[in-house]
């Protein structure tokens, strides 16, 4: 079901292997197992051992002698072999054989003193084509905490994008994950998407709809069929930080921002809009956002490209003199936003925090009780700020053209 499970454990003197998972192996392959076994021990005292046991799945024999090895009087030996026949191939859990799914009810209606709940199981819901006419339909969006995404955001066997989560070689769910409040995923799709496991660690981030809504973002694309852009600050961050990339690597022929090195991906990966407002989790996300952007500004060829020769002259100040050279309107603001939130990690993330963290996060008019607004804010400035370099850019190549 997509879990990672320890199968067979070799250690030094033993091999185990989950029974579980052997039984359905020999049951997909209908071939039956047969076990060797033998074992010797050595003894100071004499001994004496002889037994026989046979039976229709198990042969065993021991006996004893003299002992072959230096400073030992006798020894034993058990030598034998055991059958371990297999079931019928319906038991193998190998599709078309696998155990019935089992679905979980969601809470889609009422209110805190009686919540309507009702199955995710496709089989059972309303749809377009007439089946279950009284049943809830199977786009009934079912709303989550926020918090549901944190276990998926840890860990990269995941993959979270625009409306997909995707569980490296096993599944991927259909999701909504453009509302600033909520995740929102449609009745039907919980149940054909996710795994039993998975449905009942969602249950438990399930609200109450209370006038809760889709974003519009899933309204236009799942409803009018629509193209329409991500709302989400995250996505739109990250989309427009690659088509930057992109831009910038086939216009001047190198990276505007250094790729990451594989130990450090993970950062932009979970880079995203907070799911809590804990000072935890607005570190971390300042440290990522650094991560990705001031710290991966291509020093060296952004001086050979402006043709500045004083290695005094670092990252943020060369990237004033390129929104110089593009002539932006919006400068002061733009390098504020670079030295505002380089100021914030160096002050809070990086080091201790002190007075002048506090300085800092009052000079930004951040409001530390709403750290999730704030740093949406943050993403949405550096959005406008890799936009306008590429607007910019294009400008000034059009008018040299001309």
């Amino acid at each position: 079901m997509g879990d990672e499970v320890e199968v067979i454990k070799v250690q030094r003197n033993e091999v185990k292997i989950r029974r579980r998972y052997l039984r359905s192996f020999i049951a997909a392959r209908q071939m039956n197992l047969l076990l060797y076994f033998e074992l010797t021990r050595h003894y100071t005292l004499r001994s004496s051992f002889s037994l026989e046991e046979r039976s229709e799945s198990l042969n065993y024999t021991i006996y004893s002698g003299d002992s072959y090895s230096e400073g030992y009087t006798s020894f034993s030996r058990i030598l034998g072999k055991k059958l371990i026949c297999c079931e019928s191939i319906d038991k193998c859990g190998v599709r078309p054989f696998e155990p019935e799914k089992t679905y979980q009810e969601f809470i889609m209606g009422g209110d805190s003193d009686e919540v309507e709940i009702f199955s995710c199981n496709p089989d059972q819901l309303a749809n377009y084509f007439g089946a279950n006419p009284e049943a809830p339909h199977y786009l009934t969006p079912i709303f989550f905490r926020k918090e549901v995404m944190q276990k998926y955001y840890s860990s990269s066997d995941y993959e979270i994008s625009d409306g997909y989560l995707h569980r490296t070689g096993a599944w991927s769910l259909r999701f909504d994950n453009n509302s600033p409040n909520h995740i929102s995923v449609f009745l039907g799709d919980l149940g054909s998407d996710l795994p039993s496991k998975e449905q009942i660690y969602w249950k438990s981030f399930n609200l109450i709809p209370e006038g809760r809504k889709i974003s519009k973002t899933n309204f236009e694309r799942s409803f009018l069929g629509n193209y329409y852009d991500a709302e989400n600050p995250e996505h739109r961050f990250k989309n427009m930080f690659r088509s930057l990339q992109e831009y910038w690597s086939k216009r001047h022929g190198w990276n505007l921002f250094l790729p990451l090195s594989p130990k450090d991906v993970h950062f932009f990966d979970s880079l995203r809009s907070m799911l809590t407002k804990e000072q935890s989790e607005f570190d971390a996300q300042i440290l990522a956002l650094t991560k990705v952007t001031i710290d991966s500004i291509n020093v060296k060829s952004l001086r050979d490209h402006l043709k500045v020769t004083d290695t005094a002259i670092k990252s943020i100040t060369l990237m004033e003199l390129l929104f110089d050279e593009l002539k932006s309107p919006n400068l002061p603001d733009l390098v504020g936003l670079l030295k505002g939130i380089q100021s914030v990690r160096s002050t809070g993330v990086a080091h201790r925090k002190g007075t002048e963290y506090e300085k800092t996060i009052s000079k930004l008019n951040i409001n530390d009780s709403d750290y999730p607004l704030e740093f949406d804010e943050l993403l949405l400035g550096m959005t406008s700020l890799f936009e306008e370099i590429m607007q910019l850019d294009s400008e000034s190549d059009s008018k040299i053209n001309c």
